[in-house]
């Protein structure tokens, strides 16, 4: 039987895997004293931006004191030699080789790249988190020519100014990349605010996807005796719900009216999940007709499904209610290398929760919507 074609819509390259030497060759050299260094602290190696620390160096996102034990699947992971390699300076999600390899080990032909949005958030000054952003684009673009028709990487926008989100998006577009990540969750300017415009029309114009990555919501305020004293509960509530913050992302942007004044601008809801989702937009159209029908032309539903599209790792029973959904709008991604995903299990994960589905949706879901958003030709 011919082997499934495959591409991950949703795969990972933080800051903790990044080369250390990065910032000094691909950042402007105005501000190159101003961005993040590898230090050495008692905790370890840490990448930090002044006196805020924003993540380890190789391994285990921050590299903190573990509070719980490994999960299920770091333990697969770590019998997969990831993060012993990390331990030995070799860090394989961002060495071509490395990442090829582990991509091959669960069939997976081409893979959607998102990059150091959670670090970039910690960088409260905004031109320094521009100043990375744009290094970590220039860097990226020239790392994806390794392997052009399976790395697709997204370009990091910043969000306090449109014109200068609007500039880094056309300048990534220059370079290559197929896709840009924004964002969405925490904005001084609300998503639905017109002076947006300006990044939504560079991203119709040059043909990119926008991705609304989800980071979560901010976490509640628990007093540390009780996270110490607790702290699988402490950690469970927000792991678990953390994808429905992208419920508010999406009521956003479907009533902002981007989608009506671009429409062939399109957008992904990066790891947002889809078993929400009937809810939601049967919620948004409901309203729509009861009051909001002002706002925009056509229901929310309407927009959603000739622009939107959002990612998964692993649910089935959300399936049972694709036609509503839309089969030409959700994408299978293993998050890799991130403990959440599905690798390196991501072909009995496929099989698990999409091995039901009618082989021509099913393509759709693992390969053809991915390789039509983002012109991938193989």
């Amino acid at each position: 039987m011919q082997k499934e074609r495959i591409i991950s819509a949703d795969g990972h390259i933080d800051l903790n895997w990044l080369p250390v030497d990065i910032f000094e060759k691909y950042s402007d050299r105005a501000m190159r004293d101003r961005m993040p260094k590898v230090v050495e602290t008692k905790q370890g190696k840490r990448w930090t931006v002044g006196t805020t620390v924003l993540s380890a160096v190789g391994g285990l996102g921050t590299g903190d004191a573990r509070t719980i034990e490994y999960t299920e699947r770091e333990k697969k992971m770590r019998a997969m030699g990831l993060y012993d390699d990390a331990e030995r300076g070799v860090f394989r999600p961002t060495q071509a080789a490395g990442r090829l390899k582990d991509l091959e080990h669960d069939g997976i032909d081409a893979e959607v790249i998102y990059g150091i949005l959670g670090a970039g958030e910690r960088i409260v000054d905004v031109e320094v988190r521009t100043a990375v952003f744009q290094a970590y684009n220039r860097w990226l673009a020239d790392w994806c020519e390794q392997a052009p028709d399976r790395f697709i990487g997204l370009a990091e926008i910043p969000n306090h100014d449109p014109e200068i989100a609007a500039a880094t998006l056309k300048e990534a577009a220059k370079m290559g990349l197929r896709g840009a990540d924004f964002p969405a969750d925490r904005l001084d300017i609300p998503l639905w605010h017109p002076s947006w415009d300006p990044v939504w029309a560079t991203a119709q114009d040059c043909g990119i996807p926008i991705s609304f990555h989800t980071t979560g919501s901010k976490p509640p305020e628990v007093k540390p005796e009780y996270v110490k004293a607790y702290p699988l509960l402490a950690h469970t509530t927000r792991s678990v719900s953390f994808q429905l913050v992208a419920a508010e992302v999406l009521s956003n942007a479907l009533y902002s009216g981007m989608f009506h004044r671009f429409p062939k601008l399109t957008f992904v809801m990066g790891e947002s999940g889809v078993g929400w989702m009937p809810y939601v937009l049967e919620r948004l159209d409901e309203s729509w007709e009861d009051r909001y029908a002002a706002l925009i032309p056509k229901l929310p539903s309407f927009y959603w499904r000739r622009q939107g599209h959002t990612t998964f790792q692993h649910e089935g029973v959300a399936f049972r209610l694709i036609d509503y959904i839309g089969e030409d709008n959700v994408m299978w991604g293993a998050d890799y290398p991130h403990m959440d995903g599905a690798w390196p299990e991501s072909q009995a994960t496929i099989q698990r929760y999409l091995g039901n589905l009618e082989p021509r949706i099913r393509r759709k879901l693992i390969h053809d919507t991915a390789a039509r958003l983002y012109n991938v030709k193989n």
